[in-house]
């Protein structure tokens, strides 16, 4: 089902649709009142995740504008009649609108097809969705609360997808024999953090970090705040649970340990990647040894690697040995697809038992690696790793109850194969998934929607902000 996005202009249009799939929005209308709160009512005819976005002349007015957001947007919301409020006076103040330039856009996404992005309220226990981190509230991921009290994941579009998973034997003089290149195809569509979890996260959701005498954490880097650093000294048994309970991949998705705590926390699934969702997330839809593009054969000082991760040789050094970490979410670490520290700074554990991957058949279908094994994989090397250590295809290993000062973890929301959103309870069905078409105003479609006929009506009311 293809997501359909409806905008209006406040002054003189309105769209006519002709025959859409579900879901759809009708009886759009919008009112300022006199405390210049702007009243946005909407009817719709099957649930459907709802975003709302503010323009003038077509361009946002910024995420840092539109709060105090109240009402029936960036959520879940069922069939009927519904409201949304927005303050413009307390959000946006001193401006004028007194044009027909002014439009409110509302998307609403089918119920199989959440928004982009997920943004998780972890002290409130609330979570909400949008249509890009751009519209995260409070200026976006410059906000500090995106690495402390909410955690951001971002939908990655993997369904159908197929690509080359491992590495060519000539990628590196340090490559493992393990890599071993193959085809890999996704069946599910999955929510990943954007960040690796943090150590402040992981204390507001109810989890308590390593703290005997034999935990030496490492210092932050300079001036970093250490509790936006990646919590580490994670062990994978802790984080999930052991045999004979908890053992993936035959016990599946039940989870013990601190991710039993994270979902009672946040009321979602949340779990690790797979080995396989890891690589393709990381390498965001390249090829070579890093994402960037480049190669990656040095094993000590290797300046394609300084540029995009902190790893040993970008790290401050004690008797050649690297003993600082850096606060998560440093610009030039985000990869093509926005995710962050996908190499250094904290090694990530992965789903998998550590093992040859199955390649009997190709492509592999949504591997889950192998059924039982000594040592669980961790991906994307760390602050005390080589070079070699932090390319896409690079693989870690440890006991399952080893966690030392590298160890660490980003957090993963399957979808299941219809595409929804799962939660600590249930989940509910519908079919396929797919990017939004977009309808944005009477005289202006956007690139890769489908043409429709617009209908000019009689101007509403001017309205004015400021």
């Amino acid at each position: 089902m293809k997501t359909i996005l409806h905008t209006f202009a406040l002054l003189g249009a309105a769209a006519a649709f002709g025959n859409l799939a579900d879901p759809q929005i009708s009886n759009f209308s919008v009112r300022q009142d006199p405390s210049r709160v702007l009243h946005v009512a909407y009817t719709l005819d099957e649930p459907a995740y709802i975003t709302m976005e503010i323009l003038t002349n077509g361009v946002s007015i910024g995420s840092e504008n539109i709060k105090l957001v109240t009402g029936d947007v960036n959520k879940l919301v069922p069939v009927g009649n519904h409201i949304i409020e927005w303050n413009a006076r307390k959000s946006w103040p001193d401006h004028r609108i007194d044009t027909p330039s002014f439009s409110v856009e509302i998307t609403a996404w089918a119920a199989d097809n959440p928004p982009d992005v997920l943004d998780i309220d972890i002290v409130n226990g609330t979570h909400a969705y949008y249509q890009s981190v751009d519209a995260l509230p409070g200026g976006g991921l410059t906000n500090d609360i995106y690495r402390t009290t909410h955690l951001v994941m971002k939908k990655v579009y993997a369904a159908g997808k197929t690509f080359m998973m491992g590495s060519p034997t000539n990628e590196s003089p340090y490559r493992a024999t393990s890599e071993v290149l193959h085809a890999v195809s996704l069946t599910n569509d999955y929510y990943l953090a954007i960040y690796e979890t943090t150590r402040r996260q992981f204390a507001l959701m109810g989890c308590q970090e390593r703290t005997d005498p034999s935990a030496v954490w490492p210092e932050p880097y300079g001036s970093d705040d250490p509790l936006q650093c990646p919590v580490v000294y994670i062990t994978y048994n802790k984080l999930r649970g052991s045999a004979p309970t908890i053992d993936w991949p035959t016990t599946g998705a039940a989870v013990g340990g601190y991710l039993a705590t994270i979902r009672t926390a946040t009321g979602l699934a949340l779990d690790i990647p797979t080995e396989a969702q890891w690589e393709f997330a990381c390498r965001a839809g390249t090829t070579t040894a890093l994402w960037s593009g480049k190669g990656n054969a040095d094993k000590y000082g290797n300046n394609d690697v300084a540029a995009i991760a902190w790893y040993a040789y970008n790290s401050t050094l004690v008797n050649n040995v690297a003993t600082e970490f850096h606060a998560v979410g440093a610009d030039n670490t985000k990869n093509p697809w926005g995710f962050y520290d996908m190499y250094g700074n904290a090694v990530e554990w992965v789903l998998d038992w550590n093992g040859a991957y199955d390649t009997s058949v190709s492509p592999t279908i949504e591997p889950q690696g192998p059924a039982t094994g000594t040592s669980r994989v961790h991906r994307g090397g760390s602050f005390k790793s080589f070079a070699p250590d932090t390319r896409s295809a690079a693989r870690g290993s440890n006991n399952p109850v080893d966690g030392v000062e590298r160890h660490g973890f980003r957090l993963c929301l399957p979808l299941s194969q219809n595409g929804t959103q799962l939660t600590t309870a249930a989940a509910s069905a519908s079919s396929g998934v797919s990017e939004p078409f977009a309808f944005v105003s009477r005289d202006h479609i956007a690139e890769g929607s489908i043409p429709m006929t617009f209908s000019t009506f009689e101007p509403a009311t001017m309205i004015y902000l400021r």
